[in-house]
């Protein structure tokens, strides 16, 4: 009978671990948070503008209390 040794071996220092993931993604985004806040700004601007033009619409189309459409 021949045993796997693959699934009996100890974690080797290239394998794949979640928490080593989360940790350094933790890392660099703290080291790096005003240059990863300005990336997100800059990437949410024009969805932010095309609201801010598409509520204008809706505000300029709005009728108010006793005025015929």
């Amino acid at each position: 009978m021949t045993s796997n040794t693959a699934m009996s071996a100890p974690f080797a220092e290239g394998d794949f671990r979640v928490g080593r993931v989360i940790s350094r993604s933790i890392s660099v985004l703290s080291r790096r948070f005003a240059t990863v806040l300005i990336i997100a700004a800059a990437a949410y601007l024009p969805a932010f503008l095309i609201n801010l033009t598409m509520l204008r619409f809706v505000w300029v189309g709005m009728s108010r209390p006793g005025q015929l459409s």
